[in-house]
């Protein structure tokens, strides 16, 4: 988007409905204020559909015909309205209104402008093609750690999540990725223009700006540009990737013992794909720490951070204790199964209503957008659910209370499955 705004066919404050028709929430706040900027930054107030889009085996559970559609049935959430919430639903939209505006689809502008230009020759934005070589396999890790090898994600291919989980890349291409994002960020703030020479990529001193905080602290800065997070170290770093949710008191602080610095960096996860870059413009450093595997932590965020204080050469004693950290959150993550059976068990009335004929409950039942369905059937007395009708998504249900059951599965279970 940083292009087109160079190129005087965007701006940042742009209204989305005013880059795209095809982006019409039910909600009137959100189509009359709703922009660009508030989209990148995660600052939108946007619902998401969050995990509907994902099944299993990498399927996608949305089309890339119905992704407006589930957009456009989103809600204003008021607590989340100016502040930071990592919402992908919203980039779907800025995938959408980058289309309208380029009229060219994200993953064939990208190959032409910008991954063709930096000689990248093994990045795609859809499926790689079926020739191609040196793939690596996905995997889920059950609860010994064990790793069980899953089907990679079906996400891009200018569908459902194109423009925030579906690049493949290699470590060679993104290393001379990211080192055209640093060398552009100084080039830019240095000289106070938009590009730099021999860079396709331009505004991105102004993406790697900041535009709403992440968190309270008063350590220094944590805040989200359009596309990056930026730190101010010594400070707590994670917070897109899945530790920050397994640590219940909080992620270490990091950098401690050295001047000040100012860093950007974000993360990816999903099933079978961790991924985590650091930038240190002042150095031009760029630290890719790259995972085929889900494991039990997010291990790329550790080490990414571990390589992190070795390369500030902080002292010895002020270094993080990065293996107790990864125990902790392992067992907080082990232990998600017991605490939501546990949770079941303590809301459930002593006296237990039965439930109606199994028969009395099957169909299909469609949200609102008239796109996401859940198909109930009965096979030999048991009730099945199924995402979209498709046999990957079934679970059998188990009855609760009354008309209601729960399709709760043990973590090896979907593991095995490739959630």
């Amino acid at each position: 988007m940083g292009i087109l705004v160079d190129q005087g066919l965007a701006w940042w404050k742009m209204l989305v409905k005013d880059a795209t028709p095809s982006f019409h929430p039910n909600d009137n706040y959100l189509y009359n204020n709703t922009t660009l900027a508030d989209l990148y930054s995660h600052r939108s107030g946007m619902s998401s559909y969050g995990n509907l889009a994902g099944g299993c085996e990498g399927n996608i559970l949305i089309g890339k015909d119905d992704c407006m559609r589930v957009v456009n049935h989103q809600t204003l959430v008021p607590a989340h309205l100016g502040s930071f919430a990592y919402n992908s639903t919203a980039y779907d939209a800025c995938d959408e209104s980058f289309k309208s505006l380029s009229g060219t689809p994200l993953d064939d502008f990208l190959q032409q402008h910008v991954f063709a230009e930096l000689g990248l020759r093994r990045t795609f934005m859809r499926p790689p093609p079926s020739d191609a070589d040196n793939v690596a396999k996905s995997y889920n890790a059950l609860d010994d750690g064990t790793p069980w090898c899953i089907p990679g994600t079906k996400l891009g291919d200018d569908g459902i999540g194109c423009g925030s989980d579906g690049l493949r890349s290699c470590a060679a291409d993104l290393a001379k990725l990211y080192t055209c994002f640093v060398q552009s960020f100084n080039h830019e703030c240095h000289t106070g223009q938009t590009s730099t020479p021999g860079s396709p990529l331009k505004q991105v001193s102004k993406t790697m700006s900041p535009h709403v905080p992440m968190l309270s602290t008063e350590k220094g800065e944590v805040s989200y540009g359009l596309g990056w997070a930026r730190v101010q170290l010594p400070n707590t770093m994670g917070h897109i990737g899945l530790n920050g949710r397994l640590m219940p008191h909080g992620m270490p602080v990091i950098g401690k013992g050295v001047a000040d610095e100012l860093i950007s960096y974000h993360q990816g996860t999903l099933p079978g794909a961790l991924a985590v870059v650091i930038l240190i413009p002042p150095t031009e450093t760029v630290v890719l720490v790259m995972s085929n595997s889900l494991s039990l932590t997010d291990m790329p965020d550790w080490v990414s951070q571990m390589v992190l204080e070795e390369i500030r050469d902080i002292p010895i004693e002020d270094r993080t204790d990065f293996v107790t950290y990864a125990k902790t959150s392992i067992a907080i993550n082990l232990g998600w199964y017991a605490r939501i059976t546990q949770g079941l068990m303590q809301g459930q009335p002593q006296t237990i209503k039965p439930h109606g004929p199994l028969e009395s409950y099957m169909g299909k039942y469609v949200d609102e957008s008239r796109v996401f369905s859940a198909v109930v059937t009965v096979k030999e007395g048991v009730l099945f659910l199924a995402f979209q009708g498709m046999n990957s998504e079934k679970y059998k249900l188990t009855h609760y209370d009354g008309d209601t059951f729960t399709w709760l599965q043990p973590r090896n279970d979907l593991s095995r499955r490739g959630r």
